[in-house]
């Protein structure tokens, strides 16, 4: 069978999700050397440089128009900035896998914030939304991590918004200048409080800080924002919803094996519950992409 568009953007998204779910688990480790909001401003520098070299490389154009420069600017400090530091936080407070799993309600919120209604029954998103809350209330009894699950939903809320206005984006040309411009901004905002509140030279450095810092400004953000930024413009925030799980897959796996977190029957639960809300939430099936 030929890749479609909407194919080859579903396997952006699913891509993209995973390189997220990798992130919760390196920040979680990364968190323990540097403060928050300078990993933030970090990982965003790192990002920041990284798709600048790639948009040399690939000839790229850097210039938007306004209209672009308001959506990059939206992208940036809400998906980016605001979204970004409850992940951390949340992630910092929980764990990474309590994190991978929670943040995967912004699937009910990405088609809740979509612009037009996916195009699935009235019966099928009802029950995925209702699915989604009951996901996000199991993850809530937990006591010990309730305003840590708070903070992260209300980070996958931001995420959603975020990917309303990148499914926006009209053509391919567009995303590479819209993400970057998002993580100029973004950058631009942390840079002062980041130099306020943390001093490098207090700051252990090791290959291992060095390594995670690239991974999370590389890989999870520059190269993650690129895929999911592509993959929603062309497969809709409907096909995001149905490849965001990907993330707590590999939150969950890599929690496990490299910081050895456990994972409670309610955090199992919760992510049954996300998986199917997940699911039903899709415009369509994955096999019906032709």
């Amino acid at each position: 069978m030929a890749l479609t568009p909407r194919w080859v953007g579903l396997v952006y998204l699913a891509v993209a999700a995973a390189l997220f779910g990798g992130m919760y688990v390196v920040s979680r480790w990364a968190l323990t050397a540097v403060p928050l909001l300078a990993l933030m401003w970090l990982r965003d520098a790192t990002a920041l440089g990284v798709l600048g070299a790639y948009g040399l490389a690939t000839h790229r154009r850097f210039t938007l128009t306004r209209s672009q420069l308001g959506r990059a600017a939206a992208i940036g400090i809400v998906g980016l900035g605001l979204s970004g530091a409850a992940q951390l936080w949340g992630t910092a407070v929980t764990s990474a896998a309590w994190a991978s799993v929670a943040t995967a309600a912004a699937p009910a919120f990405m088609i809740l914030s979509a612009r037009r209604a996916p195009a699935s029954s009235l019966t099928r998103r009802w029950l995925g939304l209702g699915c989604a809350g009951v996901g996000i209330a199991v993850l809530l009894w937990a006591p010990a991590f309730r305003w840590g699950v708070v903070v992260l939903v209300a980070s996958a809320l931001g995420w959603a918004l975020s990917s309303a206005w990148a499914s926006g984006i009209a053509r391919r040309e567009q995303v590479f200048g819209i993400t970057w411009g998002a993580l100029v901004v973004v950058t631009l905002v942390l840079a002062p409080i980041a130099a306020i509140a943390w001093h490098p030279s207090d700051t252990r450095w090791s290959w291992g800080l060095v390594w995670a810092v690239l991974y999370l400004g590389g890989g999870s953000t520059a190269a993650a924002l690129l895929l999911w930024h592509r993959g929603v413009m062309l497969a809709g925030t409907a096909a995001g919803a149905m490849a965001f799980f990907a993330q707590p897959l590999v939150g969950l796996a890599l929690g496990a094996w490299t910081l050895g977190e456990a994972t409670p029957p309610a955090l199992l639960l919760g992510a049954v519950l996300l998986f199917l809300a997940s699911w039903w939430l899709g415009s369509r099936p994955p096999w019906a992409y032709r």
